[in-house]
């Protein structure tokens, strides 16, 4: 019965939002405050029933703060950004439907959540493992010659940094899945803290996060009580916070450095920004310029992303680049699901939220998990900016995968052959 239950209420609040986005032109102020009292409700659901797995908290932590920004402008009629013109109840109520359905689908009935990677079995292979920390340290230089950092530069929200910022994490995960000796593991976390320090000279933050997710979940998962780990997470996600309030030359206030509300009574968060963004896609939707033909078009482009530049794919590839030659639009932003409905409608959304259900819960395989573990680590890009992150990285991590198994299986063969 315990094993029922959440398909049970997974369906029941499937149906709920399904029904809802059918609808939502009708929605009144007081009946949107209601549905989203039921989604923050369904996100607590989520936080007890995989209390016992921090990864899983840690992902549904981040994606709930979306849902608890957005309650300013439900509540006070606060706006979420500056930018109003598509500030409408009808599509914020679309955006956030959209948002829910995808994260109901995609924990639909998880029980255990993301996998526990400090127990992968590492593969025995000096050669493979030396090889992937090389090019890590061949890469740290390489990163900053290609785009040299500008230091002594005003914030103004546009930064440039290089791609292999990025790209880096393919090798520490490959390095990782060889580490199999202490020494090797200690290794790469020393690796990997010098590269803590790389989005510093380019003021990327989110990339910064990135690297703490590896180390956390390759050194530190489970060791925590879940008192400490939330409490850290809450402490974290205020230094964060008062950070970007002095980057921006806001003040520390609640309001100015939490909320980000400033001295004209709006938001100018990040979680603002995303919904922001996924407004202007719904609407661009509307008005027709959206149509199945872009959806199309765009999905065909982010598939062979992975191995064309961005100068020879489809323009359509890039939404947000799209979205600004009619709209304005905040940076590169958006929620998968609405990702999902731009390429293939509710429909789409609903088979995105199932997809990526595979992808990070799916068979306990060698593969699975390490697939998984990317997909944790990289959450704080694909769920709320861009789903071009799962498929370069996910496609160029199998392929030098598979390359690092081939030399570790024929070295096995060799080894035996000589003997």
């Amino acid at each position: 019965m315990k094993k029922i239950m959440p398909y049970g209420y997974d369906a029941v609040s499937l149906l709920i939002y399904s029904i809802s986005f059918f609808y939502v032109d009708d929605f009144t102020k007081s009946f949107s405050m209601g549905l989203q009292g039921y989604i923050i409700f369904h996100y607590l659901v989520l936080f007890k029933r995989l209390k016992y797995n921090q990864l899983s908290l840690m992902f549904l932590f981040f994606s709930f703060t979306y849902v608890v920004y957005i309650q300013p402008y439900y509540l006070l009629d606060i706006p979420y950004h500056y930018l109003l013109e598509t500030q409408s109840l009808v599509n914020t109520n679309t955006v956030l439907l959209l948002h829910i359905i995808f994260i109901t689908t995609m924990f639909f009935g998880v029980r255990e959540g993301f996998g526990d990677f400090r127990n992968m079995t590492a593969r025995r292979s000096s050669p493979v493992f030396y090889m992937n920390i090389s090019i890590l340290i061949i890469m740290l230089p390489a990163s900053i010659a290609l785009n040299p950092p500008l230091f002594g530069e005003v914030y103004t929200g546009a930064v440039t940094s290089s791609v292999w910022i990025e790209y880096c994490i393919i090798f520490m995960i490959i390095s990782h899945c060889y580490a199999s000796t202490i020494l090797k593991k200690r290794i790469l976390l020393c690796v990997i803290v010098v590269y803590l320090l790389l989005p510093f000279m380019y003021d990327r933050r989110l990339q910064f996060l990135l690297y703490c997710l590896i180390i956390y979940a390759l050194y530190f998962d489970g060791r925590f009580s879940n008192k400490t780990f939330f409490l850290s997470l809450t402490l974290s996600f205020i230094l964060v916070r008062w950070y970007a309030s002095i980057r921006m030359g806001t003040g520390l206030t609640i309001a100015s450095s939490i909320l980000s509300v400033d001295e004209n009574g709006v938001m100018g968060n990040n979680q603002g920004g995303v919904i922001l963004a996924s407004t202007v896609y719904i609407q661009l939707i509307e008005d027709g310029i959206f149509d199945l033909c872009f959806g199309v078009k765009s999905a065909i482009g982010v598939l062979v992303s992975f191995v064309l530049p961005y100068k020879f794919n489809l323009p359509e590839t890039y939404v947000n680049f799209s979205a600004l030659n009619y709209r304005p639009l905040p940076g590169n932003g958006g929620f998968p699901g609405v990702y999902f409905y731009i390429w293939g409608g509710f429909l789409g959304c609903v088979m995105g939220g199932f997809l990526f259900r595979f992808l990070v819960f799916g068979k306990r395989s060698r593969l699975g998990l390490i697939f998984s573990l990317l997909m944790f680590v990289t959450y704080p890009k694909w769920h709320s900016y861009s789903l071009l992150i799962t498929v370069k990285l996910g496609v160029w991590l199998m392929i030098f995968m598979a390359l690092a198994d081939f030399y570790y299986r024929t070295s096995i063969r060799r080894a035996n052959y000589v003997r």
